[in-house]
């Protein structure tokens, strides 16, 4: 924000532009920014009204006026450093990375020691799977002009862990903590890395860090009474809560029955799709989120349980099955759905939710998949609940293709149809995780730097004893994968 005035003006002019830029100080964006154009009635090239103007629209969130505002100072031939940056910030949020690198570069021109363009000619360019180097070199210029610049630190970090660099991603989260020791996205980011490389003693210690990481707000529940930090609960009641996405909430409702084997009254309060298998856990109340919670003496978020029960690699509760499906549904599933079908029953996930972060680099297509299953002996089942006519290649027959998606109400549903399966394929989404909870055959697709949980250069998990993993051997090498892929499809033994 700039409090210069512009050219032209006079006292009642300058007066107003002060109060403007006080009410914009205090956080009365909107209210500022009609301030501003006040100014600007009265005088028309107010320089100052008309930069804060468009970082006042940035702020509320007006990308589309905040790019056209930002344009029409560099068309003036405003070259400041801050409107060019924010000209590149607004584009990219539109989605229009190209526009915003563009940007950026024209900014670095006129100022090519700009850590924040720098910083964000990284951001830009990371968005391309393909320019990860080239986003790399632009986060260290950033550094090397301003070694204090803790943003760029931290996004230097989160390129390096997704070239699979921890090492060097370790390094850069740490030296940003040294400048901003409370930044929470910093630890999140460095538990992440930590917890990558098997080192969960100091991994879990951060990951508690994530209440603070502004990008989770929400998330965490704010309740009342204390937190359960382990110890004996006087009355005994204790509320666990899930956290971030139904996959994570699968892999760690494993923690539930734990807790409860300590004496403890335990009710798990879940996503709501996630209700009704979760209620398998033995020992353990279930409730779907948005209903009533009863008394407890004690909260705990689920996500906080492998750092109180001091989880390492070796003790890791892999136990499985740790969920189950109805008996009955899966009669079901085999009397009315699956009873003609004949040679290896193969389920498929080919993606995730859309609004993961990490979405584009983990999720495939339906042809994709198709493409390496079409073959005899091979009957393929539709795990996808969200599956679209239109994602079924026009070309293919469907005589050997299910699409169960309309029948699976609920994870409980899904869980008794992959109990039918032999085999599941998935990307990196919550149905591989439900088919490594129940123990059946299931093999995850997972990207050059994928999530934490699934370590590094491994081809199983701790986690999920019947699971294996099939990894890219550098980004975006999904060929790779299907020819792993192919090789063990064609030796693969079904359970029987």
């Amino acid at each position: 924000m700039t409090s210069r005035r512009g050219a032209g003006g006079g006292p009642a002019v300058d007066e107003l532009f002060a109060q403007a830029v006080a009410r914009h100080e205090a956080g009365a964006v909107a209210e500022a920014e009609k301030l501003y154009r006040a100014v600007l009635q009265r005088d028309s090239g107010h320089l100052g009204a008309r930069c804060n103007i468009a970082y006042a629209l940035h702020h509320l969130g007006n990308l589309e006026a905040a790019a056209r505002a930002y344009l029409w100072l560099v068309s003036r031939g405003v070259q400041s450093p801050e409107i060019q940056n924010g000209l590149g910030m607004a584009l990219q949020e539109l989605g229009r990375p190209a526009e915003a690198r563009a940007a950026f570069r024209r900014g670095l021109v006129c100022h090519p020691e700009s850590p924040h363009l720098l910083n964000s000619l990284g951001i830009a360019l990371r968005s391309d799977d393909h320019r990860l180097d080239e986003a790399i070199s632009a986060y260290r210029r950033a550094v090397s002009v301003d070694s204090a610049h803790g943003l760029a630190h931290l996004n230097l970090g989160n390129a390096y862990r997704e070239q699979g660099e921890l090492a060097l991603s370790i390094g850069c989260y740490r030296q940003c903590l040294s400048l901003r020791p409370d930044f929470g996205a910093a630890h999140h980011n460095l538990a992440m890395a930590l917890l990558s490389k098997g080192d969960f003693a100091a991994g879990w210690e951060e990951f508690e860090w994530r209440r603070t990481d502004v990008r989770r707000m929400g998330q965490s529940r704010d309740l009342a009474g204390p937190e359960w930090r382990g110890e004996p609960i006087e009355g005994g009641k204790l509320l666990l809560y899930a956290e971030e996405g139904l996959g994570t909430t699968i892999q760690f409702a494993r923690y539930a029955p734990l807790a409860a084997a300590r004496g403890l009254e335990v009710t798990l309060e879940v996503q709501e799709p996630l209700a009704g298998l979760v209620s398998s856990l033995p020992g353990v109340r279930t409730i779907a989120a948005g209903q009533v919670v009863p008394s407890y003496d004690a909260h705990c978020s689920l996500l906080s349980l492998p750092r109180l029960f001091k989880t390492d690699l070796q003790t890791i509760p892999a136990s499985t099955p740790y969920l189950s499906a109805d008996p009955a549904r899966i009669a079901a599933w085999r009397e009315k759905k699956m009873a003609d079908r004949q040679g290896l029953t193969v389920g498929i996930a080919w993606r995730g939710n859309p609004h993961h972060m990490r979405d584009r680099k983990r999720s495939l297509s339906l042809a994709w998949f198709l493409d390496r299953l079409d073959r005899p002996g091979i009957d393929v089942v539709s795990l996808q609940k969200d599956f679209t006519r239109a994602e079924f290649p026009s070309s293919r027959e469907r005589t050997r293709f299910l699409d169960a998606g309309r029948d699976l109400t609920d994870f409980a549903e899904t869980a008794a149809l992959v109990a039918t399966l032999d085999l599941v394929i998935s990307v990196d989404t919550a149905v591989c995780h439900l088919a490594g909870a129940l123990g059946v055959p299931v093999w995850t697709l997972l990207d050059h730097a994928p999530d934490w949980r699934w370590l590094l250069d491994r081809s199983d998990t701790p986690w999920y004893p019947a699971m294996r993993l099939f990894r890219q051997s550098k980004p975006g090498d999904w060929d790779g994968v299907a020819e792993q892929v192919a090789k063990e499809l064609a030796g693969f033994n079904p359970r029987r």
